[in-house]
């Protein structure tokens, strides 16, 4: 199995306000933090205000955030919405 790298973000948007995501890259992917970024822009989300990360996460902060629904697959990666307790 790869070594996987983890990446939070918050986006908030004007209509349904923060929502975080759990990005997921493959460790052998060039510059994972990068494509993290590359993940965000590519979700297209309407009316974002602010926007937050992406920041590096340790595999045990993975785990404890709750995947609420996979929006994302790519070839090096996946993304997850996830609920995070303030």
């Amino acid at each position: 199995m790869d070594d996987r790298v983890y990446f939070e973000f918050l986006a908030v948007t004007q209509g349904e306000g923060p929502i975080h995501f759990l990005i997921e890259v493959t460790g052998k992917t060039e510059d994972p933090k990068l494509r993290a970024e590359d993940f965000i822009y590519l979700q297209h989300l309407a009316e974002v205000q602010r926007t937050e990360g992406p920041k590096n996460i340790s595999e045990e902060e993975a785990e404890k955030l709750h995947k609420v629904e996979q929006i994302a697959t790519y070839g090096d990666g996946k993304v997850w919405t996830v609920f995070k307790k303030p």
